[in-house]
């Protein structure tokens, strides 16, 4: 899994909020996800791609999930997702995975786009 500096770019302003995250496109990778390593959203975020569906089976907390289509534009958010629970989203490309709480902390929401250097 590979680290990279990311942000979440607002669309009423121009606010930008800094993290890290953590790229999990092979199909292992992905099938692997937080299973086992939690503690990696404490200080990043977790991109899947591609992906349009997530599972949290197996899990002890809870998550926030964010979909993002093709243009990295925010299509849905999923806030406080509690383990063996089920999302998806339609149309959506990828999928990050944060904290529980950190979608609300930062105020990310529909429309606003994610950036990633990678």
């Amino acid at each position: 899994m590979k680290k990279y500096p990311a942000s979440f770019e607002f669309a009423n302003d121009n606010h930008l909020y800094q993290t890290m995250v953590l790229l999990c496109d092979s199909p292992f990778q992905r099938l692997r996800g937080l299973l086992a390593r939690e503690s990696l959203l404490s200080d990043s975020v977790l991109w899947l791609r591609p992906c349009s569906s997530i599972h949290t089976c197996f899990m002890q907390r809870s998550i926030d999930v964010i979909y993002l289509n093709r243009e990295k534009c925010i299509v849905k958010t999923v806030s406080n997702l509690k383990p063996w629970r089920f999302s998806a989203c339609r149309g959506s490309e990828s999928v990050l995975e944060l904290a529980s709480g950190l979608i609300a902390t930062i105020g990310v929401d529909v429309g606003d786009y994610f950036k990633c250097n990678y």
